[in-house]
């Protein structure tokens, strides 16, 4: 039943097929049987409803080549930070589908705005705009408080954000715990992230999106997009504003992240003296830690020496550190 069947970022469809809303239906009925067959319930609310869809992606990083263990984990580090602060910006009327890695997928159903003048829908692509300005602040507060110079941190100021809107049907289901869609509406909006717009960060609408949402004033190019499987799709492009100016705060701390990243590259080398008592609870501190970490001398060019200090942990256990005072006993 499920020969020919992909699965494309979560969604499932007819890989060479036009999609179109007959085939949306049938592979819902097919999700529907299968479900029923593996014993489950066929969803709380299997039903097709009408929402606006958007898709938010952080792009830039794949890029690089991270050479190291350590670069790798501040590179999560980075993004993980940017896609919570973007989902705390996913509130009501705005739900929140699921997490693709360096992507996020809000919708929000039609009937639950004033739809199509409503005063909710008038800001919603505002309210999507807006997740630019918390990117750019989020890069800003990550770039001053780095880690290292290692190519993760020195680089993490060219990530960018796009955003993609679509409005149409999609089919809602629940399995297990989980809500989940699929249908038209989700396929198509994934295809558009990859598209002929050559600009860095953009907001992108498909015809429907810009009639429902976008206000009347923006500028916006017209254009075209076109997928073997998704046919010719009319586009509305619209560059956002300019983030403000990043101004630190007297008392900026850093990123909960950053502080969750040392201590677990800290608490690795713990775990590591955990499991052989013998060598006892020694520890390194400043630029001996660091090297031990396999932190590279050049990424720590032009931090403060106070800050490179601060770096306290085990390190390698079988090398021993200062003893300190509290452990003398």
């Amino acid at each position: 039943m499920l020969a020919g069947l992909t699965r494309y970022r979560g969604q499932t469809f007819t890989a060479g097929v036009n999609i179109n809303s007959t085939l949306s239906a049938r592979i819902y009925a097919g999700l529907k049987v299968f479900r029923t067959m593996l014993g489950g319930s066929p969803g709380i609310d299997d039903s097709e409803r009408e929402a606006i869809f958007f898709l938010a992606d952080i792009s830039g990083h794949t890029k690089f080549i991270f050479a190291t263990e350590k670069e790798v984990s501040h590179s999560q580090m980075g993004i993980r930070e940017i896609i919570t602060s973007l989902m705390n910006r996913v509130v009501t009327p705005l739900q929140l589908v699921r997490i693709e890695g360096d992507a996020i997928f809000p919708y929000v159903l039609k009937d639950t705005l004033e739809h199509p003048c409503g005063k909710v829908s008038k800001t919603l692509a505002s309210d999507m705009a807006a997740f630019f300005q918390v990117f750019s602040h989020e890069l800003s507060e990550l770039m001053v408080h780095k880690v290292c110079n290692c190519n993760a941190c020195v680089h993490i100021e060219q990530l960018k954000l796009k955003v993609v809107a679509r409005s149409g049907t999609a089919a809602f289901y629940q399995l297990g715990d989980h809500q989940e869609l699929t249908g038209t509406s989700p396929i198509v909006i994934h295809r558009l992230m990859k598209n002929s717009v050559q600009a860095t960060e953009y907001m992108l609408f498909t015809e429907s999106a810009y009639r429902d949402i976008a206000p009347t004033d923006w500028e916006v190019e017209e254009g075209e997009e076109d997928h073997d499987d998704t046919g010719n799709i009319k586009t509305f492009l619209h560059y956002p504003l300019e983030p403000e100016t990043f101004v630190l705060s007297s008392d900026s701390k850093p990123p909960a992240v950053l502080i969750d990243t040392l201590r677990s590259e800290v608490s690795r080398e713990y775990c590591q003296v955990a499991q052989n008592p013998e060598l006892g609870f020694h520890f390194h501190t400043g630029r001996r830690l660091t090297a031990l970490l396999e932190y590279r001398n050049h990424w720590l060019d032009g931090l403060p020496e106070e800050t490179t200090e601060s770096f306290a942990g085990t390190g390698n256990p079988f090398l021993l550190g200062d003893i300190c005072p509290d452990e003398s006993g």
